[in-house]
């Protein structure tokens, strides 16, 4: 067979397997010149190849299943998560209740909120856990969130809302990340409604910290109690991915060097031949 590659004509010959001579024919302004044959063992190639691809793939292994229960609240219900009050629900923007329609436009809510979502009026704690994570792993939690509220008071009032993942470990607890998003009236800024995406600062675990649970936990905060405020929380996501072992690093590293040497001896090889064939034609 024969194929035209740029400026090059290239020569396949598939009758010799597994190996195949290869052929090149470089454009000179003479005419052709053949550069000599190179033979090139083709399943050794493929086989480092589908090493290092399954190697990097071994590596690349994200987990990419949501820990949290019920974090995007399509049950229609705080099944798997702990409230402490009766001031969260579960609803659709089309529920919403008409006292706040006065705080303005929820089209952005609807553009946020992915069908149902916990909407907490005031404030409240929403609290859950994960099931624990064997070997070094990398967390990552985000979560959609829509605020809404009114200063009815002429003060200039705040509130705000934080997430926090906590580490269990025994009797003991640690703080893994904390994000906070707040809000304020100030003077000419009586109400508002925004929306947004929250990511919080990943945190990993290493083997010789292993946590038993890990908590998450969302709060929301009306101070002076004279904000009129609601929030609404969706698609809660807690991913992992783990860390790979030294070992597996290091198997990656030889497998990749091998390629490498490989391709490199192959280019000697045939510009080794390419120059003897030069000398004697000349």
């Amino acid at each position: 067979m024969i194929s035209k590659v740029g400026r090059n004509w290239v020569v396949i010959d598939f009758r010799s397997r597994p190996k195949f001579q290869l052929s090149c024919f470089c454009r000179e302004r003479s005419g052709f010149v053949s550069n000599p044959s190179v033979d090139t063992n083709w399943p050794l190639v493929w086989a480092s190849l589908a090493v290092v691809l399954v190697l990097t793939l071994c590596i690349a292994n994200v987990a990419n299943a949501n820990l949290i229960t019920n974090g995007d609240f399509y049950s229609g219900t705080l099944s798997g998560w702990e409230s402490s009050s009766s001031n969260t629900s579960v609803i659709d923007c089309q529920h919403i209740p008409l006292i706040y329609d006065n705080i303005g436009d929820f089209t952005e809510w609807e553009s946020r909120m992915d069908g149902t979502f916990a909407f907490i009026e005031g404030g409240d704690f929403l609290t859950t856990k994960t099931d624990p994570v064997s070997g070094s792993s990398v967390f990552t939690l985000s979560l959609d969130y829509a605020v809404a509220w009114t200063n009815p008071t002429g003060l200039n009032p705040g509130g705000y809302f934080y997430i926090q993942t906590i580490g269990e470990i025994g009797s003991l607890k640690r703080s893994l990340s904390y994000t906070e998003i707040n809000w304020r009236a100030v003077e000419g800024l009586e109400n508002d409604i925004f929306t947004g995406t929250l990511f919080t600062q990943n945190f990993i675990q290493w083997p010789d910290l292993m946590f038993d649970d890990i908590s998450v936990q969302i709060g929301v905060f009306n101070p002076n109690q004279t904000l009129t405020q609601i929030v609404g929380i969706d698609n809660i996501n807690l991913s992992v991915m783990p860390v790979p072992e030294p070992s597996t690093l290091l198997l990656v590293g030889f497998g990749l060097a091998f390629f490498v040497r490989y391709s490199w001896q192959e280019k000697q090889k045939f510009e080794a031949k390419g120059r003897t064939t030069q000398k004697g034609e000349a």
